[in-house]
């Protein structure tokens, strides 16, 4: 998420166009990508102290284990 507000480009000299080119990081030109999603991914928005909104995108994974459930210590 840290390379959503950066954008690369650059001006191409004959035509003086804005170029703009997009990073293996940012997989979307949107904040949420549009479509469906990989089963594990939820996206929510919250209001921080300042009445500022945060995205977050909270990933969970399904992991193999023994049977049994251990308690921290």
């Amino acid at each position: 998420m840290e390379f959503y507000d950066v954008n690369f480009s650059y001006i191409d000299r004959d035509t003086q166009e804005e170029i703009f080119v997009g990073v293996p990081e940012q997989a979307s030109t949107t904040l949420i990508p549009v479509g469906t999603e990989k089963p594990g991914f939820v996206y929510t928005v919250q209001r921080d102290a300042r009445e500022r909104l945060s995205l977050f995108k909270l990933e969970s994974q399904c992991m193999a284990g023994n049977g049994r459930l251990e308690k921290p210590a």
